[in-house]
């Protein structure tokens, strides 16, 4: 989640994890789904942010 809310594009997330790029699109399609996330990386790291601190302004970002 730190390199995804760190604004890194998934080519240069799996650069830095040494896996493929596909292999982060899947994993960020888990984390959005198991966050119940629609929307973009933006809208994934608020959501993350919000349910890690719960008193983060982030409104509704679902």
């Amino acid at each position: 989640m730190e390199l995804i809310a760190s604004g890194l594009a998934n080519k240069q997330i799996a650069a830095r994890l040494s896996i493929d790029s596909s292999t982060v699109d899947t994993y960020i399609d888990r984390i959005k789904r198991k966050l119940g996330v629609r929307g973009n990386r933006v809208v994934l790291a608020l959501e993350a942010l919000r349910l890690h601190y719960p008193d983060f302004p982030a409104g509704e970002a679902r």
